[in-house]
């Protein structure tokens, strides 16, 4: 295997499956038969990886299960992250329910028997995170939900203790769902979670890092939500600032810039809306006007289009200047025709 990870001869790594094949059959029963398991497993692994053969990836999960069953209580923590690893693949590859049990079952495993102080513990919280989640899409129960909550508060606090690298991601990935959870619960304090777990995760991240743009966003939606159900001004200011350094940051005609345009804008007004101020629905109708210029399709557009004519309204409303009425119509028209447009989807 040494060689192969050098070289990526074909050759080698077959000869290394055999090894680990005759390692295991010469192994009797006990202590050490757990990790020739475990050495062949690892290596079809790696052969699935190279050569992509399906069978190797349905050999690896059997003989991963096989190291685990066999494995001394005290080392079953060795075992259980690499197995719930390769039943996520297989998952990704199949869509098998039980594949996808099996990768939770394996990772709560882990979880469980770890120390606290285990360095391997944010990444297998992480792993399990995403597993409970991507049930909880297929079967909507809230208990997955639930846990999978506790798992990214349990990892990144693990990550804080470690030193982990993965404690932004499961930062965003514990305000991210906490906000998901208030939508179901209400609870004021999942809202208040979700903002530290965004600010926490900023904190840690640069203005360049992958990660900064999805906590910038976990922040604005946080705090805009929590000022609709609290009406705490300050928490619309922060939303408008998250919003406007997430346009900044936005490629000039992706996805993400239509989203975080419009987001600027519904905030912009229910600012406006709060304090009557002119320039706020000003600012909403240039946010809108810049994500209808590049949004593209029709439910994108006509969601936009939609804010645009309630925006150029409130406006009217508070000029009486008969143009902005003009505009309103124009863009409600707009509307109206992309809903009626063959939607891709």
């Amino acid at each position: 295997r040494r060689r192969f990870r050098l070289l990526e001869q074909g050759a080698d790594l077959q000869a290394a499956v055999e090894h680990a094949e005759q390692a295991v059959a010469a192994t009797p029963d006990g202590g050490q038969r757990a990790r020739r398991y475990h050495d062949l497993a690892v290596t079809l692994s790696m052969r699935h990886r190279h050569g992509g053969d399906p069978s190797d990836l349905d050999a690896a999960v059997a003989t991963f299960t096989s190291a685990l069953a066999a494995a001394a209580p005290d080392e079953r923590l060795r075992y259980a992250p690499d197995l719930a690893r390769a039943f996520r693949l297989r998952y990704e590859r199949d869509g098998d329910p039980a594949d996808l049990d099996g990768w939770i079952s394996a990772a709560a495993s882990a979880a469980g028997s770890a120390a606290s102080g285990w360095s391997g513990l944010p990444e297998v919280a992480h792993l399990l995170g995403v597993g409970l989640l991507e049930r909880h899409e297929r079967d909507a129960n809230p208990r997955d939900l639930d846990a999978a909550i506790n798992a990214y508060d349990y990892g990144s606090i693990t990550a804080a203790r470690t030193g982990s690298a993965l404690r932004p991601a499961l930062l965003v990935g514990l305000g991210t769902n906490l906000t998901r959870r208030f939508a179901r619960t209400q609870d004021p304090a999942d809202l208040d979670r979700a903002v530290h777990a965004a600010e926490a995760a900023l904190v840690q991240l640069d203005r360049g890092a992958p990660l900064y743009a999805a906590g910038l966003a976990l922040l604005g939606h946080a705090t805009h939500l929590r000022c609709s159900a609290s009406g705490r001004r300050s928490d619309l200011d922060r939303a408008i600032t998250a919003y406007q350094r997430l346009v900044a940051l936005a490629g000039t005609a992706s996805d993400d810039r239509v989203a975080h345009l419009t987001e600027l804008a519904a905030c912009l007004s229910a600012r406006a809306q709060a304090t009557g101020e002119l320039n706020d629905l000003l600012a909403a109708v240039d946010a809108y006007t810049r994500a209808a210029d590049i949004a593209t399709g029709p439910d994108q557009r006509g969601v936009v289009l939609t804010g645009l004519g309630a925006a150029w309204t409130a406006v009217y409303e508070r000029t009486g200047e008969p143009q902005y009425l003009s505009n309103a119509v124009a863009a409600q028209e707009a509307a109206t025709r992309e809903a009626a447009s063959p939607n891709p989807r």
